[in-house]
């Protein structure tokens, strides 16, 4: 590791640190992202639970 540190220019560290900083940031963003969707899908699975509760009671009315 340390042999590899005095190998490397100033240019390819600054590659290097620019490129992790990028990556993190990609990934920070994904998972933000993430969690929205996940929660937009849980808001879309209730309101869809919701319908089908009502249309069961509509359709046990009509039957009855």
């Amino acid at each position: 590791m340390l042999f590899n540190r005095f190998s490397t220019t100033i240019e390819e560290d600054l590659k290097k640190a620019n490129l992790l900083r990028d990556l993190t940031e990609w990934s920070k963003s994904a998972q933000d992202e993430l969690e929205t969707l996940q929660k937009s899908l849980h808001a879309e699975k209730s309101g869809k639970k919701v319908i089908i509760e009502r249309l069961s009671m509509q359709l046990c009315d009509y039957e009855s």
